[in-house]
């Protein structure tokens, strides 16, 4: 059924990982994880409907998959939620990971957040 997923709640993380961070930030993804396996919500208001982290090179051209690699990571965190509710419940707790993220950024680490997105099409779901 398409648009099942229409006007659901996302968040998008973007994050720029240099290559001295590839294995801490591997840490903090799967500790993360741990954590919203932990706290998430499978049904009502909070329901995480989906969630997955993506980790791909970084390369020159982003329009050219066979471009050269220019060092580091792209890390993209995405998650889906039934409502706004759901998705300011779980920043508000996820908020504990702040500092970390702070910390690592002091050392190159870049993020930007797509945050209380709404799904305007959705195919095949």
């Amino acid at each position: 059924m398409a648009n099942q997923y229409l006007d659901l709640v996302a968040l998008t993380g973007v994050w720029g990982v240099p290559d001295e961070m590839h294995d801490e930030f591997i840490e903090f993804a799967n500790i993360h994880a741990e954590f919203m396996v932990e706290k998430s919500q499978q049904s009502g208001e909070l329901e995480l409907v989906h969630f997955w982290w993506a980790k791909n090179l970084r390369i020159a051209d982003p329009f050219d998959m066979d471009s050269d690699r220019v060092g580091g990571y792209q890390f993209v965190l995405t998650e889906l939620y039934r409502t706004e509710q759901g998705l300011r419940h779980h920043w508000t707790e996820a908020a504990m990971f702040a500092p970390v993220v702070e910390e690592m950024a002091k050392r190159g680490l870049t993020v930007e957040f797509c945050n209380n997105g709404r799904v305007i099409h959705s195919l095949w779901d």
